[in-house]
């Protein structure tokens, strides 16, 4: 039996109790009962450092009602003999309290214990002590504490005092409202003659024993209406004296979980029966199969305290068969020789027992489990108990479906149906379900073409990379501009045009290494290539085409895309537009040692919004056709400068300064190059083009026009003397007579 002993009885406790929440007033003034004329209510000191209590006249407990005024004093206080009713759930307090009974929230204790909690309850109920033991108002001195304080004899008896006198209010809170309390269960409240006292509650009188059972079971309450939980079919049977054979009644249960009405077979509607103080035994027959099977049988002792009979509360607990669920699916990839887990993946988990179902949403964690706890619950209905072993699930079906796959892989669209009756066995252990994806993948095709004529682009290299895994492999168009991943086998020759024969890296991409060769990414390992399946795996890939002699003068195409789901992806017609370029070359005479070569670049078809470099050279043109570059201080010259298009055709001029002394006497043809990104994307190198030649002789410039340097003197004279005529012809005469 679970007592106070030690703390009503530690020698050294002070001296502050329910006296001390009291105020023990002890008076001289004589017990008065002169024919019943007032109702006389005493203090009775018990002792041992415990509390004053309180009885009537006629022995009868009796309770502090206000707080900031005295109780009644030893020696007697006059009542007014017509008590007051109280509210439902004073009655009920005391009916659950003491002395009805010592049995409180699931303990046994002694009278006094059980008198001191239900005081405390009171107090908890009239507002003056909260739900943590702290005073709420100024007791005027009758408490030793203030407000927002905890007296010292409720922190002396530690906090099972106030838990047990929060379940008794709680309790009332609840039960009142709907209980038909006979009036002579009710308590009463008495009013002093004097207003120096406080009026005090007198709890009911009992005649008689009652044992009231409580059921309770770790099925959860939704599922009791199921016939494999249904309570409805339990019996119970009462035995007196341990006696299997002295059975007084056998009576059904109903849905409630705790206490059942119709226990008592004379009175249906109560939740209890009279009987007499002794030895008992309950049992249990017709038990669903959703629980285990019950105890033999229940004892328990309906005795009596203080003189009167009480009413006895008993537990009678059914335990349902759970099934444990540690891991309840394992989620990996099916192509994977390693099953590699998959993490992200959601399903859709019901549970069904009867008429009651429960529903889930949970995902797969990063070692491809799913469990049915918070951790991996996205949504649903409340989780059946957990602890760090797993889940517990009442018999029943769960049905599960996939509804997201992980990123990268198919969806499952199939249905797993578990009969958790198969595992509701001691010995039977649930296995997770295995539940596996294939990864997504598709085949890819593009036909390239001139974007100007529309004529197919055959034997054009591209390098295709996944930007996730950084794989690469070389691919190349057939004779016809086309390329189909599903055209050759992807086992065949698997990802022959990676490298050629020397081993060399291929992305300068010759022609000649173009091989009839299938594509796979994700290793070149015979047992992972598959020709039913897409080529590439679900990812974002970029394709960029490479320079090759095959695409010289072209725009190079570079493009990104995605693979989302299987099948053949169709990227469409890659077009290639030719890109043109023209050149016009001038000079001009900066002064008689420098010349300044003007090379205008006429281009077309040149993207715009980058940057491109633009690289300049001259060529000398000998007498008999052999050609040069042209050398500066013994070293080839170039000029080079950057330009960023605004559109896709337009002009600039590369401008060179150069001595004049490795000029004259030459003939020289201007040579053009541009560059994206350090390659070559176009050039004009023709030294019979007529634009982009000019000659200079020794001591003149020839073009398409000009004047000799060395014969400027001579037209100097010649307009001099044309200017002197023209002035004599206009100067007036003057006649001589």
């Amino acid at each position: 039996m679970k007592t106070f002993t030690h703390n009503f009885n530690h020698k050294g406790i002070v001296l502050i109790t329910l006296a001390v929440a009291c105020v023990i007033f002890i008076g001289f003034m004589p017990r008065i009962n002169a024919d019943n004329a007032t109702y006389q209510i005493y203090g009775t000191e018990q002792g041992d450092n415990y509390a004053t209590t309180y009885s009537t006249q006629d022995s009868e407990v009796a309770y502090c009602f206000d707080a900031n005024l005295a109780p009644a004093a030893a020696a007697g206080t006059s009542f007014s003999p017509q008590p007051e009713e109280v509210d439902k759930e004073l009655s009920y307090l005391l009916l659950i309290g003491y002395p009805t009974t010592t049995y409180i929230n699931g303990k046994e204790y002694t009278a006094k214990e059980a008198q001191l909690i239900t005081q405390v309850a009171i107090w908890i109920q009239r507002g003056f002590i909260d739900q943590n033991g702290a005073l709420t108002i100024d007791s005027d001195g009758h408490f030793d504490a203030a407000p927002g304080e905890i007296p010292n004899f409720i922190k002396s008896y530690g906090t099972e005092v106030i838990d047990s006198a929060n379940y008794m209010v709680k309790e009332a809170k609840e039960k009142a409202p709907h209980s038909d309390i006979p009036a002579e269960m009710r308590t009463k409240l008495y009013t002093p003659e004097s207003k120096v006292f406080q009026r005090m509650l007198v709890g009911p009188t009992t005649t008689w024993g009652r044992i009231k059972l409580d059921k309770i079971t770790n099925v959860p309450e939704s599922l009791i209406a199921n016939k494999e939980y249904d309570l409805t079919q339990i019996e119970f049977e009462l035995y007196k004296e341990n006696n299997p054979t002295g059975k007084i009644f056998k009576v059904s249960s109903n849905k409630s979980a705790v206490g059942y009405k119709g226990f008592d077979k004379d009175n249906p509607s109560h939740d209890y029966i009279d009987i007499t103080p002794g030895i008992y035994r309950i049992v249990e027959k017709n038990v669903p199969s959703g629980y285990k099977d019950p105890e033999a049988g229940k004892d328990f002792y309906l005795g009596a305290y203080t003189g009167k009979d009480s009413i006895v509360q008993t537990t009678v607990k059914n335990e349902g068969k759970l099934v444990k669920i540690d891991a309840l699916i394992q989620k990996t990839a099916n192509s994977d020789t390693g099953a590699t887990p998959l993490e992200g993946a959601e399903f859709e988990v019901k549970h069904i027992a009867g008429d009651a179902s429960r529903t889930w949403i949970v995902k797969s964690d990063e070692k491809g489990i799913v469990k049915l706890d918070s951790a991996h619950l996205i949504s649903g209905d409340e989780i059946y108990d957990t602890d760090d072993k797993g889940s517990y699930l009442p018999v029943g079906k769960l049905v599960i479906k996939e509804i997201k796959a992980p990123e990268g892989y198919n969806l499952d669209d199939k249905s797993y149906t578990v009969n958790l009756a198969d595992y509701a066995g001691e010995s039977t252990t649930f296995s997770p379900i295995k539940i596996q994806n294939s990864p997504i993948r598709s085949d890819i095709k593009f036909q390239k073409k001139d974007g100007n004529t529309g004529q197919p682009l055959p034997n054009i290299p591209f390098k295709l990379t996944n930007t996730t895994s950084g794989e690469t492999h070389i691919i190349y168009t057939d004779t016809e501009g086309m390329f189909d991943s599903t055209a050759t086998a992807h086992s065949e020759r698997t990802n022959a045009n990676d490298t050629n024969a020397s081993g060399d890296s291929n992305e300068s991409a010759k022609v000649q290494n173009n091989t009839v060769s299938g594509l796979w990414f994700e290793g070149t390992n015979k047992e992972n290539v598959t020709d039913s399946e897409g080529s590439l795996p679900y990812g974002t890939y970029k394709l960029e085409e490479l320079r090759s002699d095959t695409n010289m003068g072209y725009e190079l195409i570079s493009l990104t895309f995605d693979v989302k789901k299987n099948g053949i992806l169709d990227l469409g017609d890659l077009l290639n537009y030719k890109t043109g370029i023209k050149t016009i070359l001038s000079a001009d005479v900066a002064n008689d040692d420098v010349f300044i070569l003007k090379d205008k670049i006429i281009y077309t078809n040149l993207p715009e919004g980058k940057e491109y470099k633009v690289k300049t050279s001259y060529v000398v043109i000998g007498d008999n056709g052999e050609i040069k570059p042209l050398q500066i201080e013994s070293k080839e010259y170039e000029q080079e400068m950057t330009f960023t298009p605004a559109s896709r055709e337009g002009e600039l001029i590369v401008e060179s300064t150069i001595p004049s002394k490795y000029l004259k006497g030459k003939t020289i043809v201007a040579y053009e190059e541009i560059f994206l990104n350090d390659e070559i994307v176009t050039s004009h190198k023709n030294p019979n083009d007529k634009d982009q030649t000019y000659k200079f002789e020794e001591e003149k410039i020839i073009h398409e026009t000009g004047i000799p340097q060395n014969n400027m003197f001579i037209y100097v004279v010649i307009l001099a003397i044309c200017l002197i005529s023209l002035v004599i012809i206009l100067k007036p005469r003057r006649d001589v007579w």
